[in-house]
């Protein structure tokens, strides 16, 4: 088990990003097997000032999963664009492009690539590798899921029936918005895969055996496969993410 507050992290550069050089942009790694993470599952924190204007085509080798934690991005990916909001999620398929990317309002963002990313940048795919894909596969593309739109599933046991929604189940990741009302509490037992919880907003206590940590507002939470935990407590309204890699 691991608790990491992401002031703590220190960014990682891309020096080939003006965005990054000049702070524009601030991306850190909170989990990565570059600082030990597991191979499964890494995660960016990523803060952006209104105004950036990022239009080069890109896309990456691996999927990725973000949340929009703050702010609006005006997203451009083959055609068709989003406007990205606060608790919209996307999911990235290995080899979807985006165009161009314009930072309406200072923007956060929180995402995971499964598999984790193996270094700095080298996920990242050169520019004759965009566009192209197997013959007869689908051209992979993004796919923007509001968490207020999906249905929630109610599960009882302590206190106020936590409101659990499952936003993505693939192949490699599973992405999921957990709301506990305060004194509720979210089982997980035997973790069964390596997941990552992101606390949104509130107060939680994760129980063990041995010990009980607290997480605040912002905190990560890296839980590894086949840790015991007795689950999450809520002690305030809390609103929780989690990414499972599997």
């Amino acid at each position: 088990m691991q608790i990491i507050v992401p002031k703590d992290v220190e960014p990682t550069v891309n020096p080939n990003s003006p965005a990054h050089v000049s702070g524009q942009q601030v991306h850190r790694r909170i989990l990565s097997p570059i600082i030990g993470g597991p191979k499964s599952i890494d995660i960016g924190y990523n803060s952006t000032k209104a105004g950036l204007d990022y239009n080069t085509t890109y896309a990456y080798d691996r999927d990725e999963f973000c949340y929009n934690a703050e702010g609006i991005a005006r997203v451009e990916s083959d055609g068709e664009i989003v406007k990205a909001r606060t608790g919209m999620f996307m999911w990235r398929p290995s080899g979807a492009a985006t165009q161009r990317i314009f930072i309406e309002e200072n923007y956060r963002s929180i995402c995971a690539f499964g598999p984790a990313r193996v270094d700095g940048w080298s996920h990242i795919l050169p520019d004759e590798m965009i566009g192209k894909w197997p013959q007869g596969e689908t051209r992979p593309r993004l796919s923007f899921v509001d968490f207020a739109a999906v249905e929630p599933t109610l599960i009882e046991g302590v206190g106020e029936p936590v409101q659990f929604r499952r936003i993505f189940d693939t192949p490699h990741m599973e992405v999921s918005h957990i709301i506990l009302p305060a004194g509720a509490k979210f089982s997980e037992q035997l973790v069964e895969r390596d997941e990552v919880y992101w606390v949104e907003k509130g107060q939680l206590e994760i129980d063990r055996i041995s010990e009980s940590r607290s997480l605040t507002g912002h905190d990560f939470l890296y839980l590894s496969k086949g840790e015991q935990v007795e689950g999450l407590v809520a002690l305030a309204d809390s609103v929780v993410l989690r990414w499972a890699a599997i």
